[in-house]
């Protein structure tokens, strides 16, 4: 049997939850739907809004119409489940997430430039993700106040980091 936070394919995670009952079964279970929606198109969710949050602090609406970000903000936090007190089962969620985003950043394509004419060098790659984790988890939440909410996912980015590059 495959270890639950070793497999990338999140229906493949799911069937290997469908006939566990057990308290540990039933906790991987709600992280899960948390994280993906399971509907006609699976959708990470922690993806999505991490993007979003990287999105939002490029686009003007980010300074000129604070409350609507700060709104949107919070729903986007609410999504990546930032809101609630993390237990064991939601930050094991996010080290999946966290290695799932730094194997997706070193893959090929992403280094790619300019429609593939040419590669960003790993030093360039890894520096880049360490831009984004700092944006993301400091940076954009200084803003708006919110850095203690990401103070546990923002450790948890950076050991995954720190054994995957480092």
């Amino acid at each position: 049997m495959h270890d639950f936070y070793t497999l990338e394919d999140p229906g493949k995670r799911k069937a290997l939850l469908d006939d566990d009952n057990s308290e540990d079964g039933n906790r991987k279970r709600l992280c899960l739907e948390k994280r993906y929606s399971f509907s006609s198109k699976t959708t990470d969710r922690f993806l999505r809004s991490w993007l979003m949050m990287k999105a939002m602090s490029q686009g003007t609406s980010f300074f000129l119409f604070k409350k609507k970000a700060l709104r949107d903000y919070e729903s986007l936090m609410e999504d990546l489940c930032l809101l609630e007190q993390p237990d064991e089962y939601l930050e094991k969620e996010w080290s999946h997430f966290a290695r799932t985003l730094i194997k997706t950043c070193l893959s090929p394509e992403y280094s790619s430039v300019v429609f593939g004419l040419g590669h960003y060098d790993a030093g360039s790659i890894h520096q880049m993700i360490k831009d984004e984790i700092e944006l993301v988890t400091l940076g954009i939440p200084r803003k708006f106040g919110k850095e203690e909410q990401f103070s546990r996912l923002r450790e948890i980015l950076w050991q995954a980091y720190n054994e995957l590059i480092d």
